[in-house]
C-alpha cells in the first residue's frame, strides 16, 4: 500500500472517495471492526493512546465498553428470566435491617445538619 494510499486509508477513504464515518464489522473470520475517522479524531485517539502509554485497540475497546455500560446503566426497563425475575423479588422483599451495613448507616448523624 502506498504511502498516499495509507493515508486515504487511515482518514477513512476509499478508492471510491470518502467512507462513511463510523464503525463497520469485518467478516466473521476476523472478529474485527473497522472504524472510520476524520484526521482530527485520529489525531486526537493517537495521541490518548500514547499518553495512556497503550495502543489504539486498547483505547478503543476500553471506550467502547465504558460507553456500553454508561448505556446500559441508563436503562429502565430490563427483560428478565423466570428465574431471575424470581430472585430479583426475593432480594427485594428482604426488610431493610437485613441489609449489611444500613443499620450502621443510619445511626451515623447526618452530613447535612449542624
Amino acid at each position: 500500500m502506498g504511502q498516499h494510499r495509507l493515508a486515504r486509508h487511515q482518514l477513512g477513504e476509499d478508492r471510491q472517495g470518502p467512507a462513511r464515518r463510523g464503525l463497520h464489522q469485518l467478516g466473521p473470520e476476523t472478529g474485527g471492526w473497522r472504524c472510520a475517522t476524520t484526521a482530527e479524531e485520529r489525531a486526537l485517539i493517537d495521541r490518548a493512546a500514547e499518553v495512556a502509554g497503550t495502543d489504539l485497540t486498547s483505547v478503543a475497546v476500553n471506550s467502547l465498553t465504558d460507553a456500553a455500560h454508561r448505556v446500559l446503566a441508563d436503562r429502565d426497563r430490563f427483560a428478565l428470566s423466570p428465574e431471575a425475575a424470581a430472585e430479583w423479588e426475593r432480594i427485594n422483599r428482604r426488610l431493610a435491617e437485613e441489609l449489611a451495613g444500613l443499620g450502621l448507616l443510619m445511626q451515623r448523624p447526618s452530613p447535612f445538619t449542624g
